[in-house]
């Protein structure tokens, strides 16, 4: 019988278990439990969780009521369900997604989760979905229902209750985690991911001087996402939900308006309106200071309101406009994907608002995804645009390589050309200053031989001056005495004609003869003694002619040394390349005037032999004239004895007159022959003298021609001493030339 009875519940219960609903029948089912009721009621956390139901209403799944301001209420959601026997001992959980207010649990009178806070920190939205375990010593098996509670606390939320979904724990676990990596992980890793953007582009700004606005106004909208999504990312059951939500909606707010500025900096359009940098500033900092000032969520909620109609959606449709002007009017390719993120923030956002208008929570909110999308797309953008300006930089970097390998050769070259610049000019300079030696040693030598000429040609004066008068002297009493002497000899000659015609008057004559005699002797003496000065007077012209000849020679060798020097100077401005041109000029001048003394030297030696030929034919012929007037003196004195004994002799002398006027004859032939020897030797004399003059010219010529040398000597030494200075200044510029390179 006890068997029957049994077999039969057994059967029932078999039979009776489809019946139920919200019956669990597999462990890889998935339940959504239904026929929920509720109940309002004044707040008192864990009443009404004993499963009598009594009082509750079935839930259409609508809204909440609106909560009464005076006094705080709570809401109790109870539906029952049924586990199969047969998954008994199998791990089983409630899945729940996203609340906007707080909320326990209760399965059998027992609480088994909790969420939010409710007392003294009230800690509403929840934005992460859970998986509940439901331990297997509360629930109950078979045709015994279990009984779940869920209790709200809201403040003002109306969100309607969260679907309640029995399954196995695995199944609860991955959808939870499916629900928070969409609704959750991806925005909080976004966030991580943002706070790193804007640390890096605020870097970058602060490299590039901040002269890229748009670099600042995207770290700044990634800043505001991270700010926008505190109420995700920060949320916790310890939270201040107040001060969280104000940053959110704050962050909301700035990041609308930064993404104009970025917008219009981008593309440039009212980049330079002084009502586009004024006024959306101006706004975001009136409600950053409202939003701070607000002391409650639904106060923040009530303003936020007016934000997002008034300032949210104009900032969206002018970026819109203003990324479709860039576009289809500018042809501003780089604003297309702007354009279409902002597209996909509108779509998003519209999504979101559809739920929320509806008082639901949605899947997942799609807004911070459109948000999202925007930073990404501006990121790419920027990321493309810089990859660009880094390929052009990388091409210009190659072809600056290449410039800089060009310029490495060309510095290479510039390196070796200054070497040998600096080596050729410290030769120049060594060159240089050798020369200048030179110089002030040729300067003072030419100096020294300049004062000697100069002494040297006064005495010369002086000796011509000499010479000039002696020869005056001379060619005035030479032609006196001779024509005495040929006038004295025709007298003798005619009176030895007149003695032989009229001897007989030779005795009447004789004191007259021997008187004549004695004059004649007188005059022979005297004409003597002029020959012999006039002898002694070419001597001494041979002698300064020897000594003329010893200063030529003197200036010879100035002139070889002259010209030795320039040859050497030309050797040297041949070393210094095109630095000694000038030089070079100065030189060849040089050497051409000692190539012109000298042949004017040659020419005053030739004449200089000429004149001692001269002067050595005068003095032989002046000897010979000595010679013949030491006869004439004899013969006179032999005249004179005679005489005297004339009167002794007449008759010797008759027999004799014949000889003496053969001798006679003879003497008056020398007279000529001396005659014409003195207008030979007056001649002679004044070729000498305009030689002499020719010299003194000469000499005049060459002492204005070493003035002139001292002069160029000088000029040439200050010219040595410029060049020398621009060496100096040649290797300054080198030594820097140098340390350039080598900095470089």
């Amino acid at each position: 019988m006890i068997l029957r009875k049994s077999l039969f519940f057994i059967i029932l219960s078999i039979v009776s278990l489809p019946l139920f609903s919200n019956t669990l029948n597999s462990i890889d089912e998935t339940l959504i439990l239904t026929d929920i009721t509720y109940s309002i009621d004044n707040f008192d956390p864990g009443a009404y969780v004993d499963g009598s139901q009594q009082g509750f209403n079935k839930y259409d799944g609508g809204s909440l009521e609106k909560a009464d301001k005076n006094q705080r209420k709570m809401y109790s959601f109870s539906v029952d369900f049924y586990v199969n026997q047969s998954i008994e001992g199998k791990d089983i959980s409630l899945y729940l997604g996203p609340s906007d207010y707080p909320y326990n649990v209760y399965l059998n009178g027992k609480r088994i989760h909790r969420n939010g806070s409710y007392s003294e920190i009230y800690v509403s939205h929840s934005y992460e979905s859970v998986d509940v375990f439901l331990p297997g010593e509360i629930l109950n098996y078979g045709n015994e229902k279990n009984t779940l509670v869920f209790q709200a606390y809201p403040l003002f939320e109306k969100a309607p209750l969260t679907s309640l979904t029995l399954t196995s724990f695995g199944n609860a676990s991955r959808l939870a985690f499916n629900r928070n990596f969409i609704g959750v992980y991806i925005i909080r890793g976004a966030s991580v991911l943002s706070i790193l953007l804007f640390v890096f582009f605020i870097i970058y700004a602060y490299i590039g001087r901040f002269k890229n606005l748009n670099y600042i106004y995207f770290a700044f909208m990634c800043f505001s996402f991270v700010l926008a999504y505190f109420e995700i990312t920060l949320n916790h059951h310890s939270a201040n939900e107040v001060l969280i939500k104000a940053f959110s909606k704050i962050g909301f707010t700035w990041m609308a308006l930064i993404a104009f500025y970025f917008v219009t900096e981008f593309t440039g359009l009212f980049k330079r309106n002084r009502y586009r940098n004024i006024i959306p500033g101006a706004v975001g900092l009136i409600f950053t200071i409202i939003f701070f000032t607000r002391n409650s969520k639904e106060a923040i909620d009530v303003i936020y309101g007016p934000v997002t109609q008034f300032v949210f959606l104009p900032i969206i449709i002018i970026n819109i406009t203003v990324l479709i002007l860039s576009v289809f009017k500018y042809k501003n390719k780089s604003s297309i994907p702007l354009l279409i993120s902002f597209f996909v923030i509108v779509g998003t956002a519209g999504h979101d608002i559809l739920y929320i208008a509806q008082n639901k929570l949605p899947y997942a909110y799609l807004t911070a995804y459109g948000f999202l999308a925007l930073v990404m797309f501006i990121f790419f953008t920027l990321a493309i645009s810089q990859a660009n300006i880094s390929a052009k930089a990388q091409k210009d970097a190659r072809m600056l390589d290449e410039k800089n390998k060009r310029q490495s050769l060309m510095i290479d070259k510039i390196r070796g050309v200054s070497e040998t610049l600096t080596l050729s000019s410290q030769q120049i300079q060594d060159g240089v200053s050798s020369t200048s030696e030179k110089i002030e040693e040729s300067a003072d030598e030419n100096e020294t031989i300049t004062e000697e000429v100069f002494s040297r040609v006064s005495e010369l004066k002086q000796v011509i001056t000499e010479m000039e008068n002696r020869m005056q002297i001379s060619s005035e009493k030479m032609p006196v005495s001779i024509q005495n002497q040929s006038d004295a000899v025709r007298d003798v000659s005619h009176t030895i004609h007149s003695m032989n015609e009229h001897l007989s008057e030779i005795l009447k004559f004789a004191d007259d003869t021997k008187s004549t005699a004695d004059n004649l002797a007188s005059l022979a003496s005297d004409s003597t003694k002029i020959i012999k000065e006039s002898n002694n007077s070419i001597i001494e012209v041979s002698e300064y002619s020897k000594f003329i000849i010893e200063i030529l020679t003197a200036i010879e060798n100035i002139t070889e040394k002259t010209s030795l020097l320039s040859i050497n100077a030309a050797i040297e401005a041949a070393r210094a390349g095109s630095s000694g041109a000038g030089f070079s000029v100065v030189a060849s001048e040089i050497r051409t005037l000692s190539s012109a003394s000298k042949v004017q030297l040659d020419s005053s030696l030739q004449k200089i032999e000429d004149m001692q030929k001269s002067i050595g034919k005068s003095r032989d012929l002046s000897g010979e004239v000595t010679e013949s007037l030491t006869g004439i003196i004899t013969n006179t004195k032999l005249s004179s004895e005679k005489i005297n004994s004339m009167t002794n002799r007449l008759n010797e002398q008759r027999n004799e007159s014949a000889s003496i006027s053969q001798a006679v004859q003879s003497l008056l032939n020398d007279t000529r022959i001396i005659r014409h020897l003195s207008e030979e030797s007056q001649t002679a004399d004044t070729e000498v003298a305009r030689t002499m003059g020719d010299i003194r010219d000469l000499f005049l010529n060459i002492t204005d021609i070493l003035s002139k040398q001292r002069e160029q000597s000088s000029e040439l030494y200050q010219f040595m001493a410029h060049i020398q200075a621009v060496v100096e200044e040649n290797l300054a510029n080198v030594e820097i030339l140098n340390s350039c390179i080598n900095e470089s």
